[in-house]
């Protein structure tokens, strides 16, 4: 699934950007900031914001929006978390004590807004994929040993998230959710041992351009 979206991803942005006419084309930039948690499966609302505030990790990033922003636009998108338990069980917990890294990832997006400007505001949905890296301590490093910290290190991803764009006349800000999806093997030699990490960051971003 996370292989086929990212080619699929990128065909519909070349698709776009060959459509969209150069008068109709803005381009922005928006800074984000928030923070970020992992879960390895998806929680309910609830436990998701109770997880967040008891263990998130400060995130930031940026975007870079080519396209109608009422409509469809393509993101280029970097997004950092700071140092935070590891979430994969083969190199992360072990009893009370967990591995620490820090998340980086690239990825691509489309920007839908099915639905119109509600009064000031603009909801979306993201949909897209790209590349995530987790970046180990040197004592995880020392203890794993290079291979096996390597072997887990980077990831391809599915990004799929929503936020809202509200127009204060002056300035225009977001507030964001992104799942960053990708497998990992959680040590059971079973055909099942593949199971999804759920990478989440909520974010608040200031809109720089048209």
């Amino acid at each position: 699934m996370l292989r086929a979206m990212i080619p699929a991803t990128a065909c519909a942005a070349l698709a776009y950007a060959l459509s969209a006419t150069p008068a109709a084309a803005q381009m922005r930039l928006i800074p984000q900031v928030g923070l970020y948690s992992h879960f390895s499966s998806f929680p309910s609302v609830s436990a998701g914001a109770r997880d967040l505030k008891k263990s998130a990790s400060l995130a930031f990033g940026a975007s870079l929006e080519l396209g109608r922003p009422d409509k469809v636009s393509f993101r280029v998108n970097v997004l950092h978390a700071t140092d935070s338990a590891v979430p994969v069980g083969a190199i992360g917990c072990s009893g009370s004590e967990c591995a620490r890294s820090t998340v980086s990832s690239a990825t691509g997006t489309l920007a839908l807004r099915p639905l119109p400007n509600i009064i000031l505001v603009q909801p979306y949905l993201l949909a897209g994929g790209g590349v995530k890296r987790y970046d180990f301590t040197k004592g995880d490093l020392q203890s794993e040993g290079l291979g096996s910290v390597l072997s887990d290190q980077n990831q391809l991803t599915g990004h799929l998230g929503g936020g809202i764009e509200v127009n204060l006349g002056l300035l225009r800000v977001t507030g964001e959710i992104s799942d960053l999806l990708s497998k990992f093997d959680n040590g059971e030699n079973t055909s099942e041992s593949d199971k999804l990490q759920h990478d989440m960051f909520v974010t608040v971003g200031l809109v720089i351009g048209d």
